[in-house]
């Protein structure tokens, strides 16, 4: 997690002291906390793209605080009408206030998740937490408690794994690498954290051929891996086999990549990426290097155009991407005891009920208040639990796999349904079974010294 304060000064602006306004980053995910005149110029400066603002949490309706979230609804409303941030305020009388202002400049606020602030938890997205601690500055008025990924915790907590974070002020590939490399030594494993795309590769890559302790970004294989143990366990479900179905990725960047490479190395043979500009094909000259690659080793049929065409007779969709992408009409194009798994967090690019109007038969998500919560806990600490065990060099695609199928075998055939193809997050078998089956094919490959 990053925070950076763009402002801290009072209700009048000094010369080297902005509006209040806090930017915290983690993940590739953005939240604000108060917004001042000055946030929007951040937004632009700083090269964020505002649908990945994810949360703006607000302290109290003070001006300095709060005319900065006029402008951003006004922005949304007009131009960005796929930013879906959850808007957290001291009282809801400043959404009709804020409809009042918008209107009198001839734009109409779009629907918007706004919600009151309350004491105690008001956000959870499973990036970042904020809890809400009332204050005597005026009414209505809260501090905020924030938490981003308490991943230490987990690692010793399920896996019984001693982790702890190391933020590293870098900006590029080259300091991230060195960085690591200068601390190798001290640690049996480095597990990464929030590093975008494409710069995630050449790390990842660097630092695996390079060093002798194992490597992992969960981000990418995390995600890849509990994807491809609920793919499994829906396949069995619907009785088809990952041969022969055919696989839509919607948003093919770190995560989508890695999904598509361990779908591959569990026997997929038909998968279709499509980014913002559509299907990904040979020779579609993409300025992403991993996209090209893509279209060299995916899309068999070189099926070309968008979301649409690649969805007709699809057995499968994995988003990754953005709200709101698949609707229920595009489902209904999609071939019979289709599977559906939405997990762009907080909102899904389709609603659960909305899938299975359209006909989808399994559903999964990354949210815990559905069925068949798609979560990277259920991987990281019993895969770094195992591969330790055995002093591993590296964490290859067999012990990806293997994995995969262990999550995958904790749901037996008697439990298996629509509704459960996957252990909760906190199933306390997951982190044994998961470091067992890692721990053996590391020493049936190679790759242990143990």
């Amino acid at each position: 997690m990053q925070i950076t304060f763009l402002g801290a000064s009072h209700g009048v602006p000094e010369a080297n002291r902005r509006c209040s306004c806090t930017l915290i980053e983690t993940n590739g995910r953005y939240y604000f906390i108060d917004m001042g005149v000055n946030a929007i110029d951040a937004l632009r400066t700083r090269g964020i793209e505002v649908e990945d603002v994810k949360g703006i949490f607000i302290t109290h309706m003070h001006g300095d605080h709060t005319n900065g979230l006029i402008s951003f609804v006004d922005l949304i409303s007009w131009y960005f009408k796929t930013a879906d941030p959850e808007i957290c305020l001291p009282n809801l009388e400043g959404v009709e206030a804020i409809r009042a202002w918008l209107k009198a400049n001839h734009c109409e606020m779009r629907d918007l998740r706004f919600k009151k602030v309350t004491d105690g938890t008001i956000f959870d997205d499973g990036y970042l937490k904020v809890t809400a601690i009332p204050t005597q500055h005026c009414p209505d008025s809260h501090a905020f408690f924030v938490e981003a990924e308490g991943k230490a915790v987990l690692f010793k907590e399920f896996g019984g794994v001693d982790a702890f974070p190391i933020c590293i002020d870098a900006h590029d590939a080259a300091s991230v690498i060195a960085a690591c490399k200068a601390i190798a030594p001290t640690f049996g494993g480095i597990n990464l954290e929030d590093i975008k795309s494409p710069e995630c590769f050449e790390i990842e890559e660097t630092l695996e051929r390079e060093l002798d302790i194992p490597v992992f970004h969960d981000d990418q294989h995390g995600t890849a891996i509990v994807v491809t143990a609920a793919l499994i366990n829906a396949l069995r479900v619907v009785g088809k086999k990952m041969e022969d179905v055919h696989i839509v990725l919607n948003g093919p960047g770190a995560a989508g990549t890695a999904i598509i490479k361990m779908l591959m190395t569990a026997g997929a043979k038909d998968i279709i990426a499509v980014d913002q500009f559509g299907t990904l094909y040979k020779g579609c000259n993409s300025a992403e290097a991993h996209k090209n690659w893509l279209g060299e080793v995916t899309n068999p049929r070189q099926i070309k155009g968008g979301l649409k065409e690649a969805l007709e007779g699809a057995d499968v969709f994995i988003g990754v991407s953005r709200p709101g992408i698949l609707t229920t009409e595009l489902c209904k194009t999609m071939n019979k005891d289709a599977i559906v798994f939405a997990m762009a967090n907080p909102t899904p690019e389709i609603m659960p009920d909305e899938a299975k109007a359209g006909g989808v038969r399994v559903m999964a998500t990354g949210r815990s208040d559905f069925p068949n919560q798609v979560n990277n806990v259920l991987c990281f600490p019993g895969l770094f639990k195992g591969a330790l065990s055995v002093r591993a060099r590296d964490i290859n695609n067999e012990m990806k796999l293997a994995a995969a199928y262990a999550i995958a075998d904790l749901i037996t055939d008697a439990d298996r349904s629509e509704e459960n193809i996957i252990p909760g997050a906190f199933d306390p078998r997951v982190a044994e079974a998961v470091a067992n089956a890692v721990a053996k094919a590391a020493r049936e490959t190679g790759v242990a010294r143990l």
